[in-house]
C-alpha cells in the first residue's frame, strides 16, 4: 500500500504524545482526574502505551458514571494521582496532542510546573497540540469538530468511550485516516502543504505530520497494530465511503442531476406496476393519497392520512384560485410532502415558479434530503425534467473577493496617494520565515488564513458539496478571534455583489445557487431568504411559508434596525486603514482623464476621512464606557447575559446625565457617518460594474459598493433609533463580553408583512402545527395579525385558518406540571435546583 516514500524527506515529528483524561468536571479548581491514558512516541515509533484510573474523594455524578463507564467503587481502589503523576511527567519536553487541548492542559499543568521550576528556560517543556486545527483541516466538511463524529462516521468504533486511552488511540486513528485520505490526492497535498508553508505553519508540529509520507504513517500505525491490531489500510478502506459521500454531494444551492434521482442507475423508470397522473386537480391529488397499494409500492409502510390529504387540497386551492391561506397541520401529518405535491403539480402545469420557506436552514436541508426525493419518486420526475433547488441567501455564502481583498485587513492594495501615480503597491503577506506554534498570539490569524484558503481552493473542486458558513466549524469562531471576525468580514453582501463581472465568479457558491434558481420549477428556501430575495431575479409569486408560528420574529429582524458596538469599531479600523474608501481612491486614479487629475478630490476626500475616523475614535470609546455604566446601575445586571432596556430618546423628559451624555455622543457618531455618507454615495453612480473590464477595477468597486452599504445600515440604525418613533419599538442592550447592541422593530409586525409579502403575491399559504390550539377556537386572532392576513380583503383570504385534526391524542396523554417555587433566573443555583426537581418529574412519569 505505500506510495513511493521519499527517503530523503524524512519527516522528524521529535518526541510527542497522544493524551486523554477524563476528570469529575470541568473546572481544574474544584474537579479532579479520575481516568489519564497516553500513546508515547519517538518520531514515528510507538515507545509506551500507559493507562490508570485515579483517586479521587470528589463525588462522581451519574452523568460522569454513565458517560465514561467508570463506577464510584472503582475510583475509591485507584492509586492516588501522587503516584500517576509520575508516570505523566515523563512526558515532559513532548508535543501532547489532544482534542481540544484546552481541558487537558487546565488540568495538567500543575503536574508539569515543578518540572519547569528546575528548568534554565522553557524550551524543552511540553506543548500542547490541539488537534481539533488538524482534524478541520483534514476534513473541513465536519462543521461539528467533536472527535466521535469522526470515529463513528469513519467506522473506527459505534462510539467515543471516554476513557483515557481508548480515546487516544482512537484520536490517533482518526489522524491517520485524515492523513491517509489527503496523500491520496496529490493536487490537494501539495496545495495545502503550501498555505501551511505561506503562513509559517509548515514547521510546526501538525504542518510536519501532515508533511509525512505514506510510508511513515504506515511506521506509526505499526505501533497500533502490535497494540489492538488495528490496520491502517483496512481502517482506509471501512472509511473510503465517508469521504465519497462528501466528495460526490452536490445539494445545498441547486441540487445537481446526481444527487436527487428518482430513477437509480440500471434501473427501469417503468419499475412501477402503477403510474399516477401529474394533472393539478382535487381529484388526481385525492387519488393519488388514497391509491395505498401504489403509494407502498413506493414507500415501504405507507398508510393512508386523511389529514395529509386535507392539506395537499386546501394548498391546491389557494395556489389555483390566487388567495392567501392558514393551515395548521399537526405533527405526524406529513407536512412537507402534503404541501410539496400541490406545489409541484402546480408549477408543472401553471408554469409558474414556487417558493417554499421553511423555518431554518436545517428544516431546508431535511426537506432536499427527505421529502424531495420521495416526491420525485412519487411522481417518476427527474431533477432534470423538473429541477428542485435549494437556495439560501447571500449571507450564508462566503465571497472569495472580499477575503481576497482584505487579506492584509487594509485597502492598501488598491490606496493611491495624492502625489503618488495610479497604480497600486503589492503587498507581500508571507514575508519572513520564523514557525507559529499554537500558543503564539498570531496563531489565529495564520490558521484563519490557511483555512479560509482551503475551502475556497476545494470549493473549486468538482464534483463537491460546496462549503457555507453554516458548514464553518463553530468551535473556531469561540477559541480564534481572527477567525469569527474573518467570517462576519467575507460574508456576501447581495446588495454590493459584482455579480457575473466578479473576478471569482466561476467558483462563487452564491452565482452559481442563482443560476440554478432562475431555472427550478420549486424553489426550497428559508424565511430569512424570502425577506432578503436576491436582486437578481424576481421572488415567485406563489409562496408556501412552513413553521409560520415563527414568522414574527422572522419579520421583526428583517424589517428592522439594527447596529452594535462591533459595527462602529470595524468601521473606526476600515476609516483608519482606508479599507473600503482607498477602493474608491484606486477607482478614481484609474479613471482619470489625465495622470494626476484626481489628485485633489482624492486628498479631499482623504482629508473628511482622516477627520471622521478621529472624531469616531473621540466619541466611540466614552459611548461605550458611559453604556457599561448605564447597565451596570440598573438592577439584575447580570455579567452572564444580555441587559436590555428601553431606548432612551430626546422626546423623553427628565433623563439624567448618563443618559442625556449617551444620547449626545450617539447623535455626534450619527452626524459623523451621514457627513461621511455624503461625501461618498454620489461616486456609486459615475461607474457601472458592466462597465469594467479589468479584475481589479470590479473587486475594487465591489468593495467601496459594500463601504458605502455600511455607512448606510448604520446611519439608518442610529436615526431610528434615536427619533424612536412611536411605530418602532427602540432598545439597547449590553454584554460583558459583546458590548453594545441598538435595535428598533416595528411594532405592526403584520402590517409590514402585509404590504411588503402579501399585497404583491399570488398565494401565500402559512402552515405550521402550531398556529393555534387544536381547533383553532383560541389563540389564532395573534397568527391572523402577525402574518398579515387581517389586513387581506375578503377577496384574497379564505374566510377563516384550516385546523386539521391532531394525528396524537394529545388532551388524553398530556400532563401539565405547574412549579411556583423557582429561584430567580439569575440565582446561581437556578441550573442544579430546577433539573433536580425536574428529573424526579420524569421519573415519576415514568
Amino acid at each position: 500500500m505505500a506510495q513511493g516514500a521519499n527517503k530523503i524527506n524524512q519527516i522528524d515529528l521529535g518526541k510527542w504524545a497522544v493524551i486523554d483524561i477524563e476528570t469529575t468536571g470541568v473546572d481544574p479548581n474544584y474537579d479532579e482526574i479520575i481516568d489519564v491514558g497516553y500513546l508515547q512516541f519517538d518520531g514515528t515509533k510507538l515507545v509506551r502505551t500507559y493507562e490508570s484510573l485515579v483517586f479521587s474523594e470528589r463525588p462522581m455524578s451519574q452523568f460522569i458514571q454513565k458517560l465514561t463507564g467508570i463506577q464510584a467503587s472503582q475510583i475509591k481502589k485507584a492509586p492516588a494521582w501522587r503516584e500517576i503523576s509520575q508516570n505523566v511527567q515523563e512526558l515532559y519536553g513532548h508535543h501532547l496532542l489532544a482534542h481540544n487541548a484546552d481541558f487537558e492542559a487546565s488540568f495538567l499543568d500543575s503536574t508539569f510546573r515543578p518540572l519547569d521550576a528546575h528548568r534554565e528556560s522553557f524550551e524543552n517543556s511540553e506543548q500542547y497540540v490541539d488537534t481539533l486545527y488538524l482534524l478541520g483541516l483534514l476534513a473541513p466538511w465536519f462543521s461539528s469538530l467533536r472527535l466521535e463524529n469522526f470515529i463513528t462516521e469513519w467506522k473506527i468504533a459505534e462510539s467515543e468511550q471516554h476513557r483515557g486511552l481508548a480515546d487516544s488511540v482512537d484520536l490517533l486513528k482518526v489522524m491517520l485516516v485524515g492523513a491517509w485520505h489527503l496523500k491520496q490526492d496529490r493536487l490537494r497535498s501539495i496545495t495545502l502543504m503550501t498555505l501551511l508553508e505561506q503562513n509559517k505553519l509548515a514547521n510546526s508540529w501538525m504542518g510536519k505530520f501532515l508533511q509525512m509520507d505514506f510510508e511513515q504513517l504506515e511506521e506509526i500505525a505499526s505501533g497500533l497494530k502490535e497494540y489492538d491490531g488495528w490496520d491502517l489500510e483496512e481502517a482506509c478502506e471501512r472509511a473510503r465511503e465517508s469521504f465519497l459521500i462528501y466528495e460526490e454531494q452536490t445539494f445545498s444551492l441547486g441540487q445537481s442531476e446526481s444527487t436527487h434521482t428518482s430513477v437509480k442507475q440500471g434501473e427501469s423508470e417503468n419499475r412501477f406496476q402503477h403510474h399516477f397522473s401529474h394533472e393539478f386537480s382535487g381529484e388526481n391529488i385525492k387519488s393519488i393519497f388514497r391509491h395505498t397499494e401504489a403509494m407502498q409500492e413506493r414507500f415501504s409502510g405507507y398508510q393512508y392520512r386523511e389529514s395529509q390529504e386535507v392539506l395537499s387540497l386546501r394548498v391546491g386551492q389557494a395556489l389555483k384560485n390566487g388567495v392567501h391561506a392558514l393551515v395548521q397541520a399537526p405533527t405526524g401529518t406529513g407536512k412537507t410532502l402534503g404541501y410539496l405535491l400541490p406545489a409541484s403539480l402546480y408549477a408543472l402545469n401553471e408554469g409558474e415558479q414556487v417558493l417554499v420557506a421553511t423555518g431554518t436552514k436545517t428544516l431546508q436541508e431535511q426537506a432536499m434530503s427527505k421529502d424531495v426525493p420521495q416526491l420525485y419518486r412519487l411522481l417518476e420526475l427527474s431533477p432534470k425534467d423538473f429541477p428542485i433547488v435549494s437556495l439560501v441567501g447571500s449571507q450564508n455564502h462566503l465571497c472569495e473577493m472580499l477575503f481576497r481583498s482584505s487579506e492584509d485587513n487594509s485597502d492598501e492594495v488598491f490606496t493611491v496617494s495624492s502625489d503618488e501615480s495610479s497604480s497600486g503597491k503589492n503587498i507581500d503577506l508571507f514575508s519572513g520565515g520564523e514557525i507559529l506554534a499554537q500558543d503564539d498570539p498570531a496563531f489565529g490569524e495564520a490558521f484563519t488564513n490557511v483555512f479560509f484558503e482551503w475551502i475556497f481552493f476545494l470549493n473549486t473542486q468538482s464534483p463537491r458539496r460546496p462549503f457555507l458558513r453554516a458548514d464553518l466549524p463553530y468551535i473556531y469562531k469561540q477559541k480564534l478571534e481572527a477567525f469569527d471576525k474573518r467570517e462576519r468580514e467575507v460574508a456576501v453582501d447581495f446588495r454590493s455583489c459584482t455579480g457575473h463581472k466578479c473576478p471569482f465568479k466561476g467558483d462563487c457558491t452564491y452565482l452559481q445557487g442563482l443560476r440554478k434558481a432562475k431555472e427550478a420549477k420549486v424553489i426550497v428556501g428559508n424565511h430569512s431568504l424570502m425577506f432578503q430575495w436576491p436582486r437578481s431575479f424576481p421572488r415567485p409569486s406563489s409562496i408556501i411559508i412552513d413553521e409560520a408560528h415563527k414568522i414574527e420574529q422572522e419579520a421583526t429582524r428583517a424589517y428592522g434596525y439594527e447596529v452594535s458596538s462591533d459595527d462602529l469599531k470595524q468601521l473606526q479600523k476600515n476609516l483608519n486603514t482606508r479599507q473600503g474608501i482607498g477602493s474608491l481612491f484606486y477607482l478614481l486614479a484609474q479613471t482619470e482623464e489625465s495622470q494626476g487629475a484626481s489628485s485633489g478630490v482624492i486628498r479631499s476626500i482623504q482629508d473628511k476621512v482622516d477627520l471622521a475616523a478621529s472624531m469616531l475614535r473621540d466619541h466611540l470609546a466614552p459611548t461605550l464606557e458611559l453604556v457599561e455604566s448605564y447597565f451596570k446601575r440598573r438592577p439584575r445586571y447580570t455579567d452572564l447575559y444580555w441587559n436590555e432596556a428601553p431606548m432612551m430618546s430626546a422626546k423623553h423628559r427628565g433623563l439624567d446625565q448618563v443618559s442625556q451624555a449617551i444620547l449626545n455622543h450617539l447623535e455626534s457618531i450619527k452626524n459623523i457617518v451621514f457627513d461621511l455618507l455624503e461625501s461618498t454615495i454620489s461616486y456609486l453612480s459615475r461607474w457601472e460594474v458592466k462597465d469594467f473590464e479589468d479584475d481589479k477595477m470590479v473587486t475594487a468597486y465591489g468593495r467601496f459598493e459594500t463601504f458605502v452599504s455600511s455607512l448606510q445600515d448604520i446611519y439608518s440604525a442610529l436615526d431610528m433609533a434615536l427619533l424612536s418613533p412611536d411605530d418602532h419599538a427602540c432598545s439597547m442592550a449590553f454584554h460583558e463580553r459583546y458590548g453594545v447592541n441598538i435595535q428598533c422593530s416595528p411594532v405592526d409586525v403584520g402590517k409590514v408583512l402585509h404590504d411588503g409579502l402579501l399585497e404583491n403575491s399570488h398565494s401565500v399559504l402559512f402552515t405550521s402545527a402550531t398556529l393555534g390550539n387544536a381547533n383553532g377556537d383560541k389563540g389564532v386572532r395573534g397568527i391572523e395579525w402577525a402574518t398579515g392576513y387581517t389586513y387581506l380583503k375578503s377577496e384574497k383570504r379564505f374566510k377563516s385558518g384550516f385546523f386539521l385534526p391532531a394525528v396524537y391524542d394529545y388532551k388524553d396523554k398530556t400532563r401539565v406540571f405547574l412549579c411556583d417555587d423557582t429561584p430567580s433566573l439569575h440565582d446561581s443555583d437556578f441550573v442544579p435546583e430546577v433539573l433536580g426537581k425536574i428529573n424526579d418529574l420524569i421519573h415519576r412519569l415514568g
